[in-house]
């Protein structure tokens, strides 16, 4: 069984989508890369308001298969997630954040291992 946290992303950084899926490459909806084996962040698309400050709002999902969540667990997922939207997210500026299953989460590791925890724990005891 395949299990789903939804991510959205909300940033004036456009770096972040080439840091996850790759550069010199096409990105767009449905575009796909590993984070781990078994694991993978597919772009469920983004709205970008050009030429007017405002956060652009990337949405990804991530998928976690049920054996490779129990191999790595959440960490490794929480420490990838967190080293790719830490410079490309700026809370201070009020309108740029990382929410997981529409939670805004704190721009802080172990925040990011919480919640991504918590949601699965929670969809687990749902299935």
């Amino acid at each position: 069984m395949t299990r789903t946290i939804r991510i959205e992303v909300q940033a004036r950084d456009a770096r972040l989508r080439p840091d996850i899926f790759g550069y010199n490459k096409t990105i767009g909806l449905g575009s796909v890369a590993e984070v781990a084996d078994g694991v993978t962040i597919t772009d469920a698309g983004s709205h970008e308001t050009r030429a007017v400050d405002i956060p652009a709002i990337m949405n990804f999902t991530l998928a976690f298969g049920e054996r490779s969540l129990e191999a790595i667990g959440t960490g490794y997922v929480a420490a990838w997630l967190y080293d790719k939207v830490k410079s490309r997210i700026h809370p201070e500026r009020g309108d740029e954040k990382l929410l997981i299953e529409h939670t805004e989460v704190e721009l802080d590791e172990g925040a990011i291992k919480r919640i991504i925890t918590d949601k699965l724990t929670s969809e687990k005891k749902k299935g």
